[in-house]
């Protein structure tokens, strides 16, 4: 690692087995998912190794693909959607009934990926080359891409109702961020 850095293992298998999304929570706990949970972890002692999970979720099955946390709402991508969970008792388990927002293709390795809140407000996601029929989701006539294909990165208004493809012509990106001015980074 460069100079400056430390590696430190924080959490074992048993925590988080076959995980493959990670987002942070209003408190900085990291909340991860794999097959069939999300789960927040949780350093009982304060010494930066992680303790404990809680079960947040027994869904999605095949894990999620995107994870976003806000207050009490977890938004992740999976099980055929992007689906909204709440806790409304503040205990870290999801309320049951958690709301599909919108329909997605999800669960291959070039399906929909990753959501985020941007700094504009807006929800953001991108979706792999293989997303099939995404590009019917578009109902934003003033879309910066108007006939989509590929990859894709997705702008939907707060409210999820109006939805733009953004950028396109990428074959799987998993994964994006947003630069502190704004500008959007992904990598394939």
């Amino acid at each position: 690692v460069p100079e400056g850095f430390v590696v430190t293992k924080v959490a074992n298998d048993r925590l988080v087995h076959d995980s493959f999304c990670m987002t942070i929570d209003a408190l900085g706990r990291p909340i991860v998912s794999g097959p069939n949970y999300i789960k927040t972890l949780i350093d009982d002692n304060q010494d930066g190794v992680f303790d404990r999970d809680i079960v947040w979720s027994t869904m999605p099955k095949q894990g999620a693909q995107g994870l976003w946390a806000e207050g009490r709402t977890i938004y992740f991508v999976g099980d055929g959607g992007l689906w909204q969970s709440e806790d409304k008792d503040g205990d870290l388990v999801a309320d049951p009934s958690p709301k599909k927002v919108i329909e997605l293709p999800t669960g291959g390795e070039h399906d929909t990926h990753a959501i985020r809140r941007g700094p504009d407000g807006y929800w953001y996601f991108v979706a792999g080359n293989f997303a099939n029929n995404i590009a019917k989701l578009q109902n934003d006539p003033n879309a910066p891409v108007p006939k989509p294909r590929a990859g894709t990165l997705w702008r939907m208004s707060p409210d999820f109702k109006t939805k733009a493809v953004w950028a396109h012509g990428m074959r799987n990106c998993y994964d994006f961020d947003f630069l502190p001015d704004g500008q959007i980074v992904t990598f394939d």
